[in-house]
């Protein structure tokens, strides 16, 4: 019950954020919206949603878009991102030999006494 609650409110603020939404033209890899009566500038999924009063002055402006740039490649390099993204990411280390009744990670394996 809490997803579908979560889900609606989400899709809500996605919709209200795109009717509202003005392209800005801004130094940062990320697409950057202006928005008249947000209250505080926000990072919803890979666009960053910047408050008007924000976007009128070039010094707020560049802290917010810091942040918040920041923000999405600490999300980008999360373990979840990496885990859902569609092109994960190969080693370039051939794998480890495990040596013989050793564990993965080089622990002794425990053998079960019954």
């Amino acid at each position: 019950m809490s997803a579908v609650l979560f889900f609606a409110s989400d899709l809500r603020v996605y919709q209200t954020l795109r009717r509202r939404r003005k392209p800005l033209d801004a130094d940062c890899p990320l697409r950057v919206y202006s928005v008249e009566n947000l209250s505080s500038s926000c990072l919803f999924g890979n666009v960053i949603y910047v408050a008007a009063e924000t976007a009128s002055d070039e010094t707020r402006l560049r802290h917010v878009l810091v942040a918040l740039g920041w923000l999405a490649a600490v999300a980008a390099e999360s373990p979840a991102a990496a885990f859902f993204s569609a092109t994960p990411k190969k080693s370039t280390q051939p794998p480890k030999k495990i040596a013989e009744g050793r564990h993965r990670y080089g622990l002794p394996q425990r053998r079960l006494r019954l």
